[in-house]
């Protein structure tokens, strides 16, 4: 401080002592007290200011005093308006979370991410309960559910609020989230890691994967097998695969990671009598009508064995939000139907529901809407969807080596 503002705190310290002694006859003085103390410091304060000080010197003693006597209250006696107003200052710095309403707290804990909820629950009593309210975790799985990029019969929100009523929402969250799953595998890697090398001792066949779906056909969808045969990163090609003498059954050997699997592609027909097919259910070698003019569709016999000799099924969707009208057709829904009614009577045919789209800037249907619009909830086989972007193939290597590791568990 200069001369001038260090002569003056020497003068107002005598002030500060007076009112100090004068402070334990009435209550009304330690107000007035609070008042002046208050002036003095906004005096110093506006000093500092005026002459550009970088740094404002201010006594402990003076800002521990003003915050006692604000704690203290008025003793008994009426506080005028400009006292209340005082005291409201020296008492803002000292709000605190807990001093703020319910409903403000937990607008605060909605802008939290789930992992941050989740350990903000072992900081306090309070913080556990806001942390695991229910309205909170069910407005976070309603936004987030449709960001998940994978859903399937063991992380179905929807089979958890019907089937489990006693678990809340965060529970459900938790259990579903592909980011907490996530989390678990790792924590589970070396017991995996340690059971695929056992596995790896047992001789016996490559499993056989069979891909069929309008997903295959569709513009913007139907280069996925090219990429998958094309992309040497991901995929290796080993050989092939004989088929039926049906002319059906014939795949591709191909290798993810240390796993070899036989891919079985099934087309509704060849490639050029679908460009020149205007109505490609007349010629369909894979779904037949149902009899006297029924929309109903079942697979054709050459369709069905094929499956059935199969260890797992992939069913590819255009899930881009242009083919929604068509994803939406009862037509659609019928054939995946008729295509999984072969898994009902397997004891154990895992399901892969390939949610495809051109590239990532492509908008796309979300995959719990993809499993709900297919109705998988009444599938009892295990099954996932997975988004999958074409051109990069983006998501098609978790959805893959899902399926390999449920095959090798039968």
């Amino acid at each position: 401080m200069t001369s001038l503002a260090m002569s003056s705190f020497r003068n107002d310290s005598s002030v500060i002592d007076n009112l100090e002694s004068s402070g334990r006859s009435t209550a009304r003085r330690d107000t007035t007290a609070v008042m002046t103390l208050l002036k003095l410091s906004d005096a110093y304060r506006d000093y500092a200011d005026s002459n550009n000080f970088s740094t404002l010197c201010t006594t402990g003693g003076l800002q521990q005093y003003i915050n006692r006597r604000a704690r203290e209250g008025d003793g008994g006696v009426a506080m005028t308006a400009e006292d209340q107003h005082a005291a409201s200052r020296t008492d803002c710095h000292e709000t605190t979370f807990y001093h703020l309403p319910v409903n403000v707290q937990l607008y605060i804990f909605s802008f939290l991410s789930p992992f941050d909820l989740c350990r903000g629950a072992r900081v306090s009593r309070l913080f556990y309960t806001i942390s695991c309210d229910d309205v909170l975790w069910r407005l976070r799985l309603q936004s987030d559910v449709r960001l998940w990029r994978t859903v399937g019969s063991f992380t179905n929100p929807d089979m958890y609020a019907n089937l489990q009523p006693n678990w809340t929402e965060k529970d459900i969250y938790i259990k579903c989230s592909p980011d907490f799953n996530r989390i678990r595998r790792r924590d589970y890697f070396v017991v995996h890691q340690l059971s695929s090398f056992l596995r790896s001792f047992i001789p016996g066949p490559s499993p056989k994967i069979v891909m069929l779906g309008p997903g295959l056909e569709s513009a913007g969808s139907n280069r996925i097998v090219r990429k998958i045969l094309c992309d040497s990163s991901i995929f290796d090609v080993v050989g092939f695969s004989a088929g039926e003498h049906t002319g059906m059954g014939a795949g591709i050997t191909l290798r993810l990671n240390s796993h070899c699997f036989d891919l079985i592609t099934l087309y509704s027909n060849t490639k050029y009598e679908r460009e020149q097919d205007r109505n490609p259910q007349r010629s369909n070698r894979l779904f037949v009508s149902g009899k006297e003019g029924k929309t109903s569709y079942c697979l054709t016999p050459a369709a069905r064995d094929v499956i059935r000799n199969g260890n797992a099924l992939i069913y590819v969707v255009n899930s881009s939000k242009a083919n929604e009208a068509a994803f939406r057709n009862d037509c659609y829904k019928e054939q995946f139907s008729a295509a999984i009614s072969s898994l009902r009577s397997s004891l154990y045919f895992p399901l892969l529901v390939i949610a495809a789209v051109p590239d990532s800037s492509t908008n796309k249907i979300a995959a719990i809407d993809v499993s709900r619009m297919l109705d998988l909830s009444t599938v009892t086989s295990p099954w996932q969807v997975h988004d999958v972007e074409v051109d990069s193939l983006f998501g098609m290597t978790e959805g893959m080596e899902w399926l390999l590791q449920q095959t090798q568990r039968w």
